[in-house]
Order: C-alpha cells, then structure tokens, then sequence
C-alpha cells in the first residue's frame, strides 16, 4: 500500500526525499573525485574521507533508475505506448541536446578557449555529442534515454506479471548483471586484468540498467516481508562500509585509485541503494517542519535541472569561491558539495521564472 505521507496527494514524500538524496550524492562523487583520483597527493584522513564519502554516494545513480521505474511503471499501460515515449524523450530529450551544446561552447570557448571554424565546430560537436564525449556528467542522459525508449514496453510486461514472476527476474538480473560483475572484477584486478570469458546473459526486457528500473518498480509497489526487509538493510549498511575498505584494498595494492566498486553494477551499491529505498519507504516522514518537507519537494522537482547545471556551478565554485585558509580539505569537500546544491537549486529556480526557459533547460 502507498504511504500517505505526501505534501500533496500527487507526490510521495519519500520519493522526492530519496530523489533529493541521490542528486546531492551525484554532485558529492563529483567534488570528492578529484581527492580520490589523486591517491598519491591527498594519502591519509583527507584521502579517506573523500573516499567515504564518494563511496557511500554510490547509491546515486541506481536509485535514480528505480525511481523512475517506482513512478513509470505504476499505474495502468498506456493505450498508445508510442506517443507515452515520444513524450517522454522529448521532455528530457530537447534538454540534453540543448546542454550538450551549452557544454561544448563552454569547455571548448571558456574553459579550453580552443578557436574553431564553423564547419570544425559542427564536426566536433556531431563526434563528441555520439560519442559521450562533451562533459562528464552527461553520460547519464544517455542511459536513462534509452530506458525511457523501452519503458513501455518493459510497463506491459511487468504490469501483468505476478510479484513472485518480477522478483524471479530480478534474482536472474542480480546474478548475472551484479554479482557476476563483481566477481570478475575482483578476480581480474589480482589476475593482471585478466577475465575469464564469460558467457553474457542477455536478459530480454531487464538488461543492465533496465534491471534497476525495474527493481524501482518492485520495491515502491509490493510490500517487503519484515525478515527480509531487516536482511536487505543490514546488507546495505554492510555494503556501506565495505566499499570503502575495499576501494582502499584494491588502490593500494595498484598504487593508483581502482574504481571497480564505484560501479553502478558493484554488489555493495546495488544492496546500499536498495537499503536506503527501504529504509525511507517504512519510515513516516510526517514529523519533519512543513517548510523542510517543503524545500525537499522543490528540490526534488528541480532534479534534471540541477543535474545538468551543477558540473558548470561546481567549476564556477571551485575557481572563484575562496572559503579562507583556515577551512581543511574535508570541510571544503562538504561545504562545496552543499554550497554547489543550493547554488543549482537556485538557478533552476530562476529558470523557472521562463515557462518556455524551464521547459528547453529542463528545470
């Protein structure tokens, strides 16, 4: 049964409380990615909290796919499934392509000052916008595009399927997708990268990504059974500090910063991301102060858009923002990730100002 602890019978606080979580996790990999890459430089406390701290905001981007499954999928199957996809692309479509152009002039123009012909700068934005390589953040779009390209039809299978069929197909989808991804990664770090070839399941309808829109689904419409509930959160906190630990395990043992479970695919994220969608779940949220419910429902309506604008305000934070010489690297890692927040959040609200601005920025 849904949860009624909403601001208004149209939205879920818990998903907007948990949308809200996963963009501030997104913008704190970011900022703390320059502490963890350069592993030689920030060695000790300023390396490992950068470390904890971008470790434990890996739930990110799964629980961004599930809550889009959680709020796509619900709900009964579209009579004309092309016209739901039309619709849906061009809502995030028409954004993508507008930042993808605003990013290329900004790193090519501004930050790289590279001078290109009109005919050089059409070549190189075709080549860089199909090949994910304008910014980095925006290889997400990308994703999360072609989910929406086959939500549809992932919506009539799931809509008509039992729980126990859904959760048969996400126990194949977490074995071959998750776990045997973390497995090989393991044994391919200690084997001079070597991986065994391994048979690559491809599963109709809950591939990869798809495999956590779907999860979305499942955990946000069926009720979890206490026991199993209690396992998965204590398996998510587990993963919470196992991350970290092992990250460090790997990195020292390469002398450079292994990624392996920084991966959306990494067994610790999908439990920890999965966890934290429980734990909100179950929770009544009514006793928090109307105007922070309030606030936390804004920001999650300005997601995309601070998404998308956040990289440029972190650029514009770092370079510009002086907090004074006193603060330490962990203070300026915290302050910068909830400054580079508000800063986004307010600039999406001023987009909003413009119907027709908000609409082509997506704000």
């Amino acid at each position: 049964m849904m949860m009624k602890n909403t601001i208004n019978e149209d939205r879920v606080f818990y998903l907007d409380l948990l949308r809200t979580a996963a963009i501030l996790g997104v913008i704190a990999i970011h900022v703390t990615g320059y502490f963890v890459t350069n592993y030689q430089t920030y060695e000790g406390i300023t390396w490992w909290v950068a470390n904890v701290i971008n470790s434990s905001s890996r739930f990110s981007i799964p629980m961004f796919l599930m809550l889009s499954g959680a709020l796509l999928l619900n709900g009964k199957v579209a009579e004309n499934p092309l016209a739901l996809v039309k619709r849906r692309v061009l809502k995030l479509g028409i954004p993508f392509m507008i930042w993808s152009l605003i990013y290329f002039v900004y790193k090519h123009q501004v930050v790289g000052d590279t001078e290109l012909s009109i005919v050089s700068f059409v070549e190189n934005l075709i080549v860089e916008f199909a090949t994910n390589g304008i910014y980095s953040h925006l290889w997400f779009m990308y994703v999360i595009l072609a989910v929406y390209l086959v939500s549809p039809f992932i919506h009539r299978a799931v809509y008509g399927a039992s729980e126990k069929e859904i959760r048969y197909l996400l126990v194949i989808w977490f074995v071959v997708s998750i776990l045997l991804f973390s497995i090989q990664q393991v044994y391919a770090h200690f084997n001079d990268g070597f991986r065994y070839p391994l048979v690559i399941i491809d599963i109709p309808l809950a591939a990869r990504y798809a495999g956590y829109f779907i999860l979305g689904f499942y955990l946000y419409r069926f009720d979890i059974k206490q026991a199993w509930r209690d396992l998965a959160i204590a398996l998510g906190a587990a993963s919470l500090l196992t991350t970290p630990i092992v990250t460090y395990a790997l990195t020292i043992d390469a002398g450079r910063l292994v990624e392996s479970f920084y991966s959306p695919f990494a067994v610790t994220n999908c439990l920890a991301a999965v966890a934290i969608f429980l734990l909100c779940k179950q929770r009544s949220w009514e006793s928090l102060p109307d105007k922070l419910r309030t606030l936390i429902t804004a920001m999650s309506a300005a997601t995309f858009g601070i998404y998308f604008i956040h990289m440029m305000i972190q650029d514009f934070v770092m370079r510009y923002v002086d907090l004074g010489q006193s603060i330490t690297m962990i203070s300026f890692m915290l302050v910068n990730t909830f400054l580079i927040l508000v800063l986004s959040f307010v600039m999406v609200k001023v987009f909003n100002l413009h119907q027709k601005t908000a609409r082509y920025l997506g704000a």
